[in-house]
C-alpha cells in the first residue's frame, strides 16, 4: 500500500466514536418530503459517505479559512480536503470565490454547499490574463484515504443528492464533474472502447451535460476496457433535486435519476466491466471540478489545468463496496418526485367533432436502445416504439388523428443500417392501418448526401414512400435537400404541410447552429418555400423543419426563435404569408410554445417537442393538436400510445399516459374563422349540409352520404365542386320531404272511402307532373354537370356527375314509389 494505513485506520476509530449516534432526519418541507435513510439505516458496504452541510458533525475548518474539510460519516476514513486555486491574475484575493453555504436541501433540513461554478474563459484585458473566478476551490480524498486504492471489485454503487440550479447555462455550465477519479491520460488513452475525447477527464467521471443529462464513465479494474458513456434521463428543470445512483453489479451497469433507470447502460455478456480503475500513482477522487491534463494530475492545485467548476449543490455522496438495492439508497421514496408528472387517464376528446394533428418528437434513442430490436436484430424486452405503433394504429379513428409529422433525427446513427430498419418497420404499422405520416430529416439522419434516410423513407421503391405517394409531394433540390408537402382535409378546411430538410449547408451545421451568425438558409430552400406558399395561398399552412427554436437551459418549456439562426431565417420569410398559422420542430431537449406577430397582424403558433433525453429516449409521447372549431381552440396534450398499451403492473412510476405540467399540456385560443379569412374555398358551409343530411338518417341516403364524404376528404376538391355537392345534397333531401309530404297529405285525405277516388285521381295527377319535373330537372342538372366536369380539370366533376346521376335517380324512383302505392290502394278501393 502506497499510503499510511495506520492514520486511515485511527482516523476511521475516533470518526465510528464521535459519529455513533449522528443520524440524518427524514425529509420535510423545502426539501420536497423525499424520505432519506438515517446512518443508523446505512447498509453494510459503505466505502465513504460525505454530507456536505455546515453542522459539526460533517465538517471541520471552514471556507473563509480555506481549510474546510467533508467527513466521511462511514468511519472509514476518506475525508474530503478543500483546495484552493491561486490565481496568477489574482494573486492578491484572500477569499474562494466558488463555495458557499446554503439552506437548499432534499431531506427538509442540514442545507447543502452551494458550488457557484462555470467556464474559466481566459480574458485579456491590458495583456494581463483573467479568469471567471479569481480564487476556485473543489475537493479531493486525502493522499492516505484508503478508498483511494478502493478497486470495487465485488461491485459499487455511487450515490449524489444533487440541485440543479435555476440559472443553468448550457453554454457556461454544461460537461463539468460532479465527481471523477484521476488517472493519468496515458493510462486510459489506449483502453479499447474508450474516446480519447474523455481521456484527460480521470477513469471514472460523472457529469452533468449540455442536456443536463448524467453522464457516466469508467475503466475497469483490470484496465482492459472502459464503458464509453453511460446516460441517465435528463434532468429537466433547474431549481430542483435529484437523486443520482450508479449501480454495478457485476453483470450491469445502470444509471438512474430519481429512481428511473436510464436507457443507455452497459450489459454485455460475460460481462467485462468489473471494478473501478486505480492508478497506482493517484487514484484520489475529486469533488465539484473538471481539470484537464495531457500528463498525470497532481494532487496540487494547478489553475493552469482547471478546465470548469461545477455549477449547482451537493447535499450528499455516498460510495458503496457493492450494489445496492433500491431500498438501501439515501432516498428510496421518489412519489413526491414524479407525482406533478403525469397521470394515466384514458385517450379522449374534448368535443367528438374534435380532430387531431399529432407531431412525433426525435425518436434517436428510443429506435437505437429501446425499439423492440437490438443491433444483431433480436427482440428487446422494451419494443416502446412497436408497441405505440401498434397502440396507434388501433386507435386513430377514434382520436380523429388525421395525419401525423414526424420532425426528424429518425435514428442516432446515420450509418446504421439497423436503426432505419426498425423504425421502418414502426412506421408499417401505421401507414398500413391507413394513417397519413410525413417525415422529415434531423440531423442525425444526415451524412453522406441523402444516405440510408433517402433508402428507407424517400426512395419509391421503400415501403413508406409507396404508402405515402398518395399525400406527400416529395421535392428533391439541387443540393440534396429533401423538402416535401402534404394537403390534408379536416374539419372545415384543408391544411396545407409543409417539410423542411434539416439546414447544413456552408459554415453552418445542424449541429452548431445555435447562435451561428454565418449560417445561411440557401436560395434553393428560400426559393422552394416561397414557391409552394404562394402556389398556395387559400390553405391554412403548418411549416415543420427539424431545428427551428432554442430553448432555455433550465427551463425546459422556455423558448424562442429571436437570433436562433435558422428558425429566425424561416420566420422572416414566413411571416409574409398569413397562411401559414404554426411552425413545428425538435432538436434541442424540451417541449413549449409562444406566439409572434406575423405582417399581417396575426398570431403564429410556434412549438418546440422534443423528449428524447427523458425516460426511454422519451416514452413515446406524442404531441396531440386537437383543434376545436366549435369553441374556436387548439388543445395541447402529450399522450404516450407505448405507456397506454401497458397493463398496471407492468408499468414503472414513469410511464404515465399522459404527460402533464408546463410545456406537456395547454391550450391556444384561435378564432378559426378569423385567422382563416384567407381561405377562398368554403367547405365548411357544404361540410355542414352533410351534416344535416346525415342526421336525417334515411338509409337511401347512405350511399349518397359516403360519396360526399370522400368528395370533401379529397384535397383536389374545387370550390364549384363542393358548392355543387352541397346543392345536390339539399335535393336530395328536399325530394325525400316531397314523397314524405305526399304519404301524409294522402292519408289525411283519405278521410272517407266516398272521396278516396277523387282524392287518388287529383294526387295522380300532381304526381304523374312531378315526375315529369323531375326528369326535366334531370336533364338539366346532367347538363350541368357536364359543363362542371369541363371546368373542374376532371376530378371533381367526374364525383359530382355520379353524385348526381344517384340523387336524381332515386328522387324520380321515390315518387314513382309513392304513384305505385296511390294506385294498388285505389284498386283495392
Amino acid at each position: 500500500m502506497k499510503k499510511s494505513l495506520l492514520k486511515g485506520l485511527l482516523k476511521g476509530l475516533f470518526a465510528a466514536v464521535v459519529l455513533s449516534a449522528v443520524a440524518f432526519a427524514p425529509q420535510a418541507g423545502a426539501g420536497g418530503g423525499a424520505k432519506i435513510k438515517t446512518l443508523a439505516d446505512a447498509p453494510v458496504g459503505i466505502a465513504a459517505h460525505w454530507d456536505f452541510q455546515n453542522d459539526d458533525a460533517s465538517r471541520s475548518g471552514t471556507i473563509a479559512g480555506m481549510d474546510l474539510k467533508i467527513l466521511d460519516k462511514s468511519g472509514n476514513g476518506n475525508d474530503l480536503e478543500m483546495r484552493v486555486y491561486d490565481n496568477p491574475g489574482h494573486m492578491s484575493e484572500t477569499a474562494v470565490s466558488n463555495l458557499s453555504w446554503s439552506d437548499k436541501n432534499m431531506s427538509g433540513n442540514g442545507g447543502s454547499l452551494e458550488f457557484s461554478g462555470g467556464r474559466n474563459d481566459k480574458i485579456v484585458t491590458n495583456q494581463q490574463v483573467e479568469r471567471a473566478f479569481k480564487k476556485p476551490a473543489d475537493f479531493i480524498t486525502e493522499a492516505d484515504a484508503p478508498i483511494n486504492d478502493n478497486q470495487f471489485l465485488d461491485g459499487y454503487t455511487l450515490e449524489f443528492m444533487y440541485y440543479l440550479p435555476e440559472d443553468f447555462s448550457v453554454t457556461d455550465h454544461s460537461n463539468t464533474n460532479i465527481m471523477n477519479r484521476y488517472s493519468a491520460k496515458s493510462e486510459v488513452d489506449y483502453v479499447p472502447n474508450k474516446g480519447a475525447v474523455e481521456s484527460n477527464r480521470g477513469s471514472t467521471n460523472v457529469v452533468v451535460t449540455n442536456c443536463k443529462e448524467l453522464q457516466y464513465f469508467t475503466v475497469n479494474a483490470a484496465q482492459t476496457k472502459g464503458t464509453q458513456s453511460l446516460y441517465g434521463v435528463s434532468m429537466d428543470w433547474g431549481g430542483k433535486w435529484y437523486h443520482i445512483a450508479v449501480v454495478c453489479d457485476n453483470t450491469a451497469i445502470n444509471v438512474y435519476v430519481n429512481g428511473a433507470l436510464g436507457f443507455r447502460n452497459y450489459t454485455t455478456a460475460p460481462f467485462d466491466m468489473q471494478g473501478l480503475y486505480a492508478s497506482p500513482d493517484l487514484g484520489e477522487f475529486v469533488f465539484g471540478s473538471l481539470t484537464q491534463s495531457d500528463t498525470a494530475p497532481t494532487r496540487a492545485p494547478v489553475f493552469a489545468n482547471l478546465n470548469k467548476l461545477m455549477h449547482g449543490n451537493l447535499q450528499s455522496a455516498r460510495i458503496a463496496e457493492r450494489a445496492l438495492d433500491k431500498s438501501e439508497w439515501l432516498v428510496s421514496d421518489f412519489s413526491v418526485h414524479t407525482a406533478s408528472y403525469g397521470n394515466n387517464g384514458g385517450f379522449a376528446l374534448k368535443n367528438p367533432d374534435n380532430y387531431n394533428f399529432a407531431v412525433i418528437p426525435d425518436t434517436q434513442n428510443t429506435v437505437k436502445f429501446v425499439s423492440g430490436r437490438n443491433e444483431t436484430g433480436d427482440e428487446n424486452p422494451y419494443g416502446v416504439l412497436d408497441k405505440a405503433a401498434a397502440y396507434t394504429a388501433q386507435n386513430y379513428r377514434s382520436m380523429n388523428l388525421k395525419a401525423m409529422l414526424h420532425i426528424g433525427d429518425v435514428v442516432e446513427n446515420h450509418t446504421a443500417e439497423w436503426q432505419y430498419q426498425n423504425y421502418a418497420a414502426t412506421l408499417k404499422t401505421m401507414t398500413d392501418a391507413g394513417i397519413k405520416i410525413q417525415l422529415t430529416r434531423g440531423n442525425h439522419d444526415q451524412g453522406g448526401g441523402a444516405g440510408l434516410y433517402a433508402k428507407y423513407f424517400r426512395n419509391s421503391t421503400s415501403d413508406y414512400a409507396k404508402a405515402a405517394k398518395s399525400y406527400v409531394h416529395f421535392e428533391k433540390d439541387g443540393s440534396q435537400l429533401l423538402n416535401s408537402y402534404m394537403k390534408v382535409s379536416a374539419g372545415s378546411y384543408t391544411y396545407l404541410f409543409i417539410q423542411l430538410d434539416n439546414f447544413k449547408n456552408g459554415t453552418g451545421s445542424a449541429q452548431t447552429g445555435q447562435g451561428n451568425e454565418n449560417a445561411q438558409f440557401n436560395d434553393d430552400q428560400k426559393n422552394w418555400l416561397k414557391g409552394v406558399l404562394e402556389a398556395n395561398p387559400d390553405l391554412p399552412t403548418v411549416i415543420f423543419c427539424h431545428n427551428m427554436f432554442s430553448v432555455s437551459g433550465s427551463e425546459p418549456s422556455k423558448i424562442n426563435v429571436d437570433g436562433y439562426w435558422i428558425g429566425e431565417q424561416i420566420w422572416n420569410i414566413v411571416k409574409d404569408y398569413n397562411q401559414v398559422f404554426m411552425m413545428v420542430a425538435g432538436h434541442n431537449h424540451g417541449s413549449g410554445w409562444i406566439t409572434k406577430e406575423n405582417t399581417a397582424g396575426n398570431d403564429v403558433f410556434m412549438m418546440l417537442v422534443d423528449y428524447q433525453f427523458g425516460y426511454n429516449g422519451g416514452n413515446a409521447y406524442y404531441r396531440f393538436t386537437e383543434f376545436d372549431e366549435a369553441n374556436d381552440k387548439i388543445y395541447l396534450s402529450t399522450f404516450s400510445p407505448y405507456a397506454a398499451s401497458l397493463s398496471q403492473n407492468e408499468k414503472t412510476p414513469y410511464d404515465l399516459n399522459y404527460m402533464t405540467g408546463a410545456g406537456n399540456e395547454g391550450e391556444w385560443n384561435i378564432d378559426f374563422s378569423e385567422r382563416f379569412s384567407f381561405v377562398t374555398k368554403n367547405l365548411g358551409a357544404a361540410r355542414q349540409t352533410l351534416k344535416r343530411v346525415k342526421a336525417v338518417g334515411s338509409p337511401s341516403l347512405d350511399s349518397l352520404i359516403a360519396k360526399a364524404e370522400a368528395a370533401f376528404d379529397d384535397p383536389e376538391c374545387t370550390q364549384s365542386s363542393a358548392d355543387f355537392i352541397a346543392s345536390t345534397l339539399e335535393f336530395a333531401v328536399d325530394s325525400l320531404g316531397a314523397a314524405d309530404g305526399l304519404e301524409a297529405g294522402f292519408e289525411e285525405r283519405l278521410g272517407s272511402v266516398s272521396d278516396a277516388a277523387n282524392a287518388l285521381k287529383t294526387e295522380k295527377d300532381a304526381l304523374t307532373k312531378r315526375v315529369s319535373d323531375l326528369e326535366a330537372e334531370k336533364n338539366a342538372l346532367t347538363k350541368r354537370v357536364s359543363g362542371l366536369e369541363k371546368a373542374d380539370s376532371g376530378k371533381g366533376g367526374a364525383l359530382t356527375a355520379v353524385i348526381l346521376s344517384s340523387v336524381a335517380l332515386a328522387s324520380c324512383a321515390a315518387a314513382a314509389t309513392v304513384l305505385a302505392v296511390r294506385s294498388r290502394r285505389k284498386s283495392k278501393l
